[in-house]
């Protein structure tokens, strides 16, 4: 029998993390997080990141399933993403039946290329997509926490010349906009010209109406629905401790709650008056009927 994976494809700021919780309800599903940063790590790294909390309530080296594998993992240093995956998905597959999937939130095609080259995969794809005014604000808004943490270099030392520079060039409303747009038709394309299993998810009318568009889902991926009253991030079972900005956060834990703060927000209203294709794009994908 095959071995399921199931991998979220999306951008960042898209509610990847939420969808990899809310899948990991269910008890023929196992969320890890964004699979690739994982084995981008080098021995140092996995030294590193031995303290980093999972959603399991452990510390990543002392997980039930991670603590084991990054072990293993420092040993696999310097081999391939391919082979690297191969051994966490051996490794998955000692710990659960072939009847539990496998799922990757790691959001980018290239991991698609890596899992789709590994033999005996059953591979199903959910594209998740949120509304490209929300999309902006949030990057928008992560700019500050990204220079603190170094993701963003400072420049000439000057924090309030950095959020200055950065929000009229890579954090500007019409460069996200167009960012939005290339890179999500891009990934269906891809999608499309791959052949594989597919379905598109909006990230709004998930948090509105989890029940609904996890039913939706769960359908797509041939399981049974689950109640509504078991929809909640904090009774997921998967392991996810990268990536991961919820950890920790119990309100957002607790329950699936829509963030609507872009409605009262104007950094995007211009460039949705401008680029009126791409909020026809917004609306088909985001709103389907």
């Amino acid at each position: 029998m095959s071995r399921g994976i199931v991998y979220v494809a999306s951008l960042a700021h898209s509610g990847s993390t939420l969808l990899d919780l809310l899948l990991g309800v269910h008890p023929q599903m196992v969320g890890l997080g964004e699979v690739s940063k994982v084995l981008d790590l080098d021995s140092d790294g996995v030294d590193e990141n031995l303290h980093m909390a999972c959603t399991c309530g452990q510390r990543a080296g002392e997980c039930s399933f991670w603590g084991e594998f990054l072990t293993e993992l420092k040993w696999l240093d310097g081999n391939s993403k391919k082979a690297k995956y191969e051994a966490l998905i051996a490794h998955f597959y000692k710990q659960y039946d072939n009847s539990v999937q496998l799922v990757d939130s790691s959001k980018y095609r290239q991991s698609i290329a890596t899992i789709t080259s590994i033999g005996d995969v059953q591979l199903r794809v959910l594209h998740l997509i949120k509304d490209v005014r929300s999309f902006c604000l949030s990057h928008r808004r992560s700019t500050l926490p990204e220079l603190e943490i170094q993701r963003l270099p400072k420049l000439l030392n000057s924090e309030a010349l950095s959020l200055w520079l950065y929000g009229h060039t890579i954090k500007a409303p019409s460069y996200l906009f167009w960012k939005w747009f290339l890179r999500n038709r891009s990934l269906i394309r891809y999608l499309d010209e791959s052949e594989l299993s597919f379905t598109s998810v909006s990230y709004d009318q998930l948090a509105k109406d989890p029940q609904h568009s996890m039913g939706k889902i769960f359908s797509f991926l041939e399981l049974e629905p689950l109640n509504s009253s078991n929809l909640v991030p904090a009774q997921s079972k998967s392991h996810i401790f990268l990536g991961n900005p919820m950890i920790g956060d119990s309100e957002k834990l607790s329950a699936v709650r829509y963030d609507d703060r872009w409605q009262q927000d104007d950094d995007w209203r211009l460039a949705a008056d401008i680029y009126g294709a791409i909020m026809d794009f917004n609306q088909k994908m985001v709103y389907p009927q």
